[in-house]
């Protein structure tokens, strides 16, 4: 089996506008920098696959797959890295062919060469402490209906921002940095405006750590185990109930840096993502996570959710009731 060098890899993502190349296969739209679709490797109807075409690199934050041109073509035709590699030398043509000489270690320095570079290109921008403070500090009642206290609203920044008619909130690290802020429209009927129901308001690169960890992590520790939604809403109605233990991933998949969170609070589990969640891409994504702690899910196999979609969305009765019932898995 062949062995390409480094120099045919490099030459090839230099060759392949990437941006053009993806484009063939999912719609792109242009958010600052970079450009967001629908992901196309796993079940999402949000925009959480983006390319970053100054960097050459693709990534989705929701699945936590991504890498450049060569890596696309493998995950879409399910190809080896050779035969993805061949593809491209045939369809470009002019490729200077240098096969590798040494066995599997240049080829896995070369695909941990890919990986380093794209954890590289992850760098963010820290935003002021008070950015918030330009936005409305407004009753939200829309939140309040839904049994989100004002208390929890204040302490987690919700504010009102009236130019996009939008509630907004600050995204922090771990560390208690806030690294972005994102909204959600209070347009009822955000479709037909063709207008998103959530977005990030600056560049997010990864998501690199869980909502709510910075203020709850000591919480977490006490009780000996953490709650995982999907969004952030339902950690502030479960708040609102006094339950102090949730966070949330902000997606619907489990990523590789979330896994190394979670692997260091060392305590049990229990997933509470949204209705119809997929059992089996669970069991994938906590597989790293099962020698270490015991994990559960919370499965709604009753349909006491009806038509919600979180676990929280039918009240407080209703979320113990499905918390009993969670599936370990």
């Amino acid at each position: 089996m062949k062995k390409y060098s480094d120099e045919v890899i490099e030459q090839i993502v230099e060759k392949v506008d990437i941006l053009d190349f993806i484009s063939q296969y999912i719609e792109l739209k242009q958010h600052g920098k970079d450009y967001f679709g629908v992901c196309i490797f796993h079940a999402e109807t949000d925009a959480s696959f983006s390319v970053c075409p100054s960097k050459g690199m693709w990534f989705c934050f929701g699945c936590g797959k991504g890498g450049n041109v060569i890596q696309f073509v493998q995950e879409y035709k399910k190809w080896s890295f050779n035969k993805a590699v061949e593809y491209f030398i045939n369809v470009i043509g002019g490729i200077k062919i240098i096969e590798e000489k040494s066995e599997t270690i240049k080829f896995l320095k070369q695909m941990n060469k890919l990986t380093k570079s794209h954890r590289n290109t992850t760098e963010r921008e820290i935003l002021p402490s008070n950015i918030m403070d330009k936005y409305q500090k407004a009753d939200i009642q829309e939140w309040i209906k839904e049994e989100i206290s004002q208390e929890v609203m204040d302490k987690y920044l919700v504010r009102y921002d009236d130019r996009s008619n939008r509630i907004v909130f600050p995204i922090w690290d771990n560390k208690g940095n806030i690294i972005n802020i994102k909204g959600r429209t209070l347009y009822e009927n955000f479709k037909e405006l063709g207008i998103k129901k959530y977005l990030y308001f600056y560049p997010l690169n990864r998501l690199d750590f869980l909502y709510g960890l910075y203020q709850k992590k000591d919480t977490i520790k006490e009780m000996n185990e953490v709650i995982i939604f999907e969004g952030s809403k339902s950690v502030y109605k479960l708040e609102s109930w006094n339950i102090n233990n949730a966070v949330s991933l902000e997606t619907n998949r489990i990523n590789e840096y979330q896994i190394d969170i979670l692997l260091a609070l060392k305590c049990p589990i229990v997933l509470a993502l949204d209705k119809g969640v997929d059992l089996e891409n669970i069991k994938k994504d906590i597989l790293p996570l099962k020698k270490f702690t015991d994990i559960s899910v919370i499965y709604d196999e009753n349909n006491l959710l009806e038509d919600k979609d979180s676990p929280v969305d039918k009240g407080l009765f209703t979320f113990l009731q499905l918390y009993e019932e969670r599936i370990k898995i």
